[in-house]
């Protein structure tokens, strides 16, 4: 049924727009990596990595264009993905990703979107489980407008932006027994949500060297089918509604360096996230009921900087950032799983390096590294991971049309 009412909405936009008017101006994406991962000093057979952005948008006027954007992307590579119950190991995912927009620009300081859009991922534990029937498979259907307006004639030539985003995601394979993840979330269609999300960014030249970006964001989420649970084991008649606080501050400062023929970036970037939730926990096995289970707070902070060569354009980017999510209910537990009196925390860094080296006008030869430890007071692993270290490298070519 989503699938259908996605083909209509594209087939009536279609026919909506003097398509034969239209200039054709096609934009193309294409990195083809290949390398290997390391998880806990156990290294995966080789994989590759794909990613594909492609987006024919067709121009009718100065003012009106039609932007169908479509990305997908293939890692065959080991991946710790961040679920919501905590780190989880996937062999193999790939996602596909379709994204219609209409962009409206009366005059060249303000934009009007409008976008619809489509996801589906699929991720596979094992190398033998099949395409489709992943646990946390999912769909994404969504649908926002964004309004943007530069004042180019500022001192600090800010650019705002503003929007609205309402989406729907659903996980069509997920049902779990209660003595893996809590009675809460036990059973099929438990994941399922509808959310609508608020946000507002902002730029701001402070110098001629110096950027500061900004950016928040509000988000509700409502459950369809996820009841709230309460301390006698027992479902309320509410259901989970989630609350989600957002701030982002990012810091651009080109380098003034003595040579000529050396360009530089420097970059600091910082985030918070504070979630809310009305859903609380019940451990079956030990009869332990937590309130606000869900409930934590997150910062994230870290920089990069960036040296280009002139004019080989060789670029060679190194990164680092450090994140550190504090539970404000959710207790700790030892290895066997017994609860301790200390709330949990997670705290993860990242290590990265870029090198990009352009051979062709389109063409570049890109290698990348990545490090990454996660450390936590709780000790229970039986499902997500919490305590690990893993790595990865890649080698390949980047295309750009």
């Amino acid at each position: 049924m989503r699938k259908r009412i996605l083909w209509i909405i594209v087939v009536l936009l279609w026919y909506s727009i003097p398509v034969f008017s239209a200039e054709f101006v096609p934009v193309f994406d294409l990195h083809l990596l290949g390398g290997q991962s390391w998880f806990q000093n156990e290294m995966s057979s080789a994989g590759v990595n794909f990613n594909l952005n492609f987006t024919p948008a067709l121009k009718f006027s100065e003012s009106l264009s039609f932007l169908p954007v479509y990305s997908g992307w293939y890692l065959g590579n080991k991946q710790m993905a961040q679920l919501e119950g905590g780190g989880f190991l996937y062999q193999e995912t790939q996602d596909h990703i379709l994204n219609l927009e209409l962009l409206h620009k009366p005059i060249p300081e303000i934009k009007s979107r409008l976008s619809m859009g489509y996801k589906k991922e699929w991720a596979k534990e094992t190398k033998d489980e099949f395409w489709g029937t992943g646990l946390y498979d999912y769909d994404k259907v969504s649908i926002g407008i964004q309004q943007e307006r530069q004042f180019t004639r500022w001192k600090f030539q800010p650019v705002i932006k503003g929007g609205v985003d309402v989406y729907a995601v659903f996980y069509p394979n997920y049902n779990s027994l209660a003595s893996e993840v809590g009675k809460e979330v036990a059973g099929r269609k438990m994941l399922d949500h509808l959310t609508g999300e608020i946000f507002f960014n902002e730029a701001i030249l402070l110098t001629d060297s110096l950027i500061l970006r900004g950016d928040y964001a509000f988000s509700y989420g409502n459950f369809f089918e996820q009841y709230v649970i309460t301390e006698s084991a027992d479902y309320s008649a509410n259901k989970r509604q989630d609350y989600i606080n957002e701030l982002g501050l990012d810091l651009t400062y080109f380098i003034p360096l003595p040579f000529e023929n050396l360009e530089s970036t420097l970059g600091l970037n910082y985030r918070a996230k504070l979630n809310q939730s009305s859903q609380n926990h019940y451990d079956v096995e030990r009869y332990i009921f937590i309130p606000h289970f869900y409930d934590y707070l997150q910062h994230k902070i870290g920089p990069q900087i960036t040296f280009t060569l002139i004019p080989s354009n060789l670029s060679i980017s190194i990164s680092y950032d450090y994140a550190h999510k504090q539970f404000f209910e959710r207790l700790a537990q030892n290895s066997t799983g017994d609860y301790l009196a200390e709330k949990m925390d997670w705290s993860l860094h990242n290590y990265g390096l870029r090198i990009s080296y352009p051979i062709l006008k389109s063409l570049s030869v890109e290698i990348s590294g990545g490090l990454q430890q996660s450390i936590s007071n709780n000790r229970f692993e039986r499902i997500y991971r919490y305590n690990y270290v893993s790595a990865n490298y890649l080698a390949g070519i980047a295309w750009e049309y």
